[in-house]
């Protein structure tokens, strides 16, 4: 006696009569979630402008540096070479040698993007060395603004105190002026 199989379904095979409605929506299910991951970095990596970058990026080390101080119980900074073209973090206990090594390790600053200033509460202006930005292990930082520019176009980008994000305000705004709430536009 011989045994015949019997189909159950048809999923999975091909035939002329095409595709099962199953396994359209699969595909599409899955093109979808494609979409959906790459979207945002294809818009940050290909629409976006190095100003752009810079401004993500500094507001992505300040938010980490908070974490750390917090985790680690030490205070950090965020440094700013101007003169160097350079970004760069260490803690308050960092060694002199770590420092350097810190520091090799930085960012590089790209060349159409430059760092204007750097304001501070109660202090002139930095426009060259090594501007520093303190965050606390209490997770708050002082409160600072950092002008970049590119080609005509400017941005602001404040450094809040107890804020965990960079606020970017798009042109040169004095921290006067921030602080008293004036031209807020957009956050991090």
């Amino acid at each position: 006696m011989e045994k015949k199989r019997i189909k159950i379904s048809q999923a999975g095979t091909t035939n002329k009569r095409g595709y099962t409605l199953i396994e359209l929506i699969v595909v599409m299910v899955i093109i979808g979630l494609v979409l959906f991951f790459s979207v945002p970095v294809i818009r940050v990596n290909m629409l976006s402008d190095e100003l752009d970058k810079t401004s993500i990026y500094l507001g992505n080390k300040i938010a980490e540096l908070r974490a750390e101080a917090v985790r680690e119980q030490v205070d950090c900074q965020l440094h700013i070479d101007m003169d160097d073209r350079l970004i760069w973090t260490t803690a308050s206990d960092t060694t002199s040698e770590k420092r350097e090594e810190q520091k090799k390790m930085g960012k590089k600053i790209p060349d159409d993007v430059e760092v204007e200033d750097v304001q501070y509460m109660d202090r002139e202006k930095q426009t060259t060395g090594d501007a520093v930005i303190d965050v606390f292990k209490k997770h708050y930082a002082l409160p600072a603004v950092i002008h970049l520019k590119e080609g005509p176009r400017r941005q602001t980008l404040v450094v809040e105190p107890f804020l965990p994000d960079l606020t970017i305000i798009e042109n040169y705004v004095e921290i006067e002026e921030v602080i008293s709430g004036v031209k807020r536009e957009d956050h991090l």
